[in-house]
């Protein structure tokens, strides 16, 4: 088709005689149509475009984010071009675009793409994993979570790579089992050690173990860490009441097993009580004055409860049912302490342990009597 000027395009929109083309032509003509829509702004002349255009994703492009405010317009025009072509990486991206643009995250247009989106993106994880399988030990790590292979696949869309480059990160966290806040209470005692590291630097490190190529994007696409450094502020504002948020879960939970075990399951014929029995047993662990920190009794039920102790610390002088009672408490609470510790696993025991066996994952207290 030779070349249009101006002169056509303003015929066109108008409604004008045509002669040097046939409408079918024009029509068929991905660059007359979007000169025609950037002119008149009209996002009716979309549907005189032929097929052929409709399927050009350098239209599909142009269409959606000149009208990205309509949600209705730039659904059909997306539709459209997915259930007519089959090219992988402009059907990943439109996708991308469409969850981005959508601003209702509730509706079914987002869910439908939302969807669409990442059981392509399990799919492609599954498929790093599978190859995985077919390398040596050493291979297999130094691809970590692959993000080298979807670079390969990808480098040319910008749009593809950050989208997975933040999808990965989400992936190292859940797979993994990592909780960012308990991490990092484990290896500093204070922010100001992180601070002196430097936020972005910490964060690129701790990625790197997972995946160097995903740390080597994303230190050049350092925007792509926000959510991230948005994390490490509220964990920086809560560190101080973290330790007592989670001593007090710790200590709740104790209290609360161990009135299940004296209303469900304790030995019957005892004569010491539920309070009495566990302070004894706290004292006998040193654990007494945090117990009464997050317990429900005052102070001075608490002085004569352990003046009763005081002359029961020796537990050879309790009697059977009691010392029964006791050691069982002494056990859930024992159990409760040791949960504790065990699941402070540092991110890299955590990622020791799960390479011995990968899982790909598709998608009030009680008060005593």
């Amino acid at each position: 088709m030779k070349k249009y000027n101006i002169e056509t395009v303003y015929n066109y929109i108008n409604g004008e005689g045509i002669t040097d083309f046939t409408l079918e032509e024009l029509e068929s003509n991905t660059n007359f149509m979007i000169d025609v829509i950037n002119v008149s702004n009209d996002k009716n002349f979309y549907d005189f475009a032929e097929e052929i255009v409709k399927t050009d994703y350098r239209f599909v492009k142009f269409i959606i984010n000149k009208f990205k405010e309509d949600e209705n317009l730039i659904t059909v025009v997306a539709d459209t071009y997915i259930e007519n072509q089959d090219n992988k990486q402009n059907y990943i991206e439109l996708l991308i675009i469409m969850c981005n643009l959508i601003k209702d995250k509730n509706s079914k247009n987002y869910k439908k793409y939302k969807f669409l989106l990442e059981v392509n993106h399990k799919s492609k994880r599954l498929q790093i994993e599978l190859g995985k399988l077919k390398m040596n030990t050493e291979a297999a790590d130094n691809l970590g979570m692959g993000f080298l292979i979807i670079y390969d696949s990808f480098n040319s869309s910008q749009i593809i790579l950050d989208y997975y480059a933040k999808a990965i990160i989400e992936d190292i966290f859940e797979e993994y089992d990592i909780v960012l806040e308990d991490s990092l209470h484990q290896r500093f005692n204070t922010f100001e050690k992180i601070e002196k590291i430097g936020i972005k630097k910490y964060i690129l490190d701790f990625i790197a173990v997972y995946d160097e190529m995903l740390s080597s994007y994303l230190s050049s696409h350092i925007y792509l860490l926000e959510d991230i450094s948005k994390q490490l502020d509220k964990i920086k504002n809560n560190w101080n009441k973290y330790i007592e948020t989670k001593e007090r879960k710790k200590y709740n939970e104790i209290i609360n097993k161990v009135h299940e075990y004296m209303e469900y399951e304790a030995v019957d014929y005892y004569s010491l009580n539920e309070t009495t029995l566990l302070y004894l047993v706290a004292t006998n662990l040193g654990i007494e004055k945090t117990l009464l920190k997050y317990d429900s009794i005052s102070e001075e039920y608490y002085q004569g409860i352990m003046e009763e102790a005081h002359f029961l610390l020796e537990v050879s002088e309790l009697s059977f049912n009691d010392r029964l009672n006791y050691n069982n408490i002494k056990k859930i609470i024992l159990d409760i302490l040791k949960d504790n510790q065990s699941s402070s696993q540092t991110p890299e025991e955590k990622t020791e342990n799960y390479k011995k066996c990968k899982i790909i994952k598709l998608v009030k207290n009680e008060q005593r009597d």
